[in-house]
């Protein structure tokens, strides 16, 4: 992480608010405050969302559901040099 990031990389986020202030100390940089957002997004009728702007984000972690069928969990990287990224997603 580098001074003034909008991105924090976490090793889990089920206790994560989605909401929440935080502080970041440790290590040379000054203490910062930053506010914290997780981010959720609803697909559409034909699979199309979209997500707030963000940036420096090795990966997301998707969960597909379309009932009944059983829900997945993906990890997705995105390729920064693409205009858009597209995720195929394939219930079996």
């Amino acid at each position: 992480m580098r001074p003034l990031d909008r991105t924090v990389f976490v090793a889990n986020i089920t206790s994560l608010p989605t909401d929440i202030d935080v502080r970041i100390d440790g290590g040379p940089p000054p203490t910062e405050r930053q506010h914290v957002r997780r981010f959720e997004a609803t697909s559409d009728a034909n699979g199309y969302f979209t997500l707030p702007p963000v940036h420096r984000v090795a990966a997301l972690k998707l969960n597909a559901a379309a009932a009944p069928l059983t829900a997945i969990d993906i990890t997705f990287h995105p390729e920064y040099g693409q205009p858009e990224n597209w995720l195929d997603v394939v219930f079996a």
